[in-house]
């Protein structure tokens, strides 16, 4: 059985990983499931919208080629969910080490960057597909028109999400230029996310 065809069982594993008490999946990996989920939409909508006959070839190629920049985004928000998990596994190793120890201040400071990086990385990333996603809609045939406005709603969670966990990790890093460059780039992508 595919797993495409068990959906419904992957719903209760993902929902059981993140209502344990283990540190991780957390909410990055939250925001990169959200966003990965919302390409899956658009990637659908999109194909769906191919296969009609009522639309012309130049339209057809483009949404074609719209659910293959779906299927990719989808992919890299996979990738995401990975790489936070990584993210905050470092950190919490630098948190481990003994407080004398000369390594734990250095250690802990650069894993925090990590960890604020990541999710900016995704942040920016659920901006610039929720943007492809504003342009496929017009595009698409009626019947998927909700789905595409999930797909929407959810990558702006997805975004939201992740700017969360930045903010989180640049209040602990004490390169104050650093943080502030953080605090702008967030500042800006929230502001982009939350436009209607």
């Amino acid at each position: 059985m595919s797993a495409a065809s068990d959906w419904q069982g992957c719903v209760g594993v993902l929902g059981a990983a993140f209502a344990s008490t283990d540190p991780t999946p957390g909410g990055g990996a939250a925001a990169g499931a959200a966003a990965a989920l919302g390409c899956a939409l658009g990637e659908m909508a999109a194909g769906i919208s191919a296969r009609s006959k009522k639309i012309d070839e130049a339209r057809r190629a483009e949404l074609l080629a719209a659910r293959d920049a779906f299927a990719k985004a989808r992919a890299e928000f996979e990738g995401f969910v990975r790489r936070d998990v990584a993210a905050f596994d470092q950190v919490m190793a630098a948190y481990g080490l003994p407080k004398e120890d000369p390594r734990r201040a250095p250690e802990l400071q650069r894993t925090l960057r990590g960890a604020a990086e990541v999710p900016l990385e995704a942040a920016r990333r659920s901006l610039a597909v929720l943007g492809e996603l504003r342009a496929c809609a017009p595009k698409a045939v009626g019947t998927v028109a909700s789905d595409v406005r999930c797909a929407e709603h959810l990558l702006r969670a997805a975004g939201l999400c992740a700017l969360e966990n930045v903010s989180v990790n640049r209040g602990l890093i004490k390169d104050a230029a650093f943080a502030e460059g953080l605090g702008k780039a967030e500042a800006e992508l929230r502001a982009g996310l939350c436009q209607p």
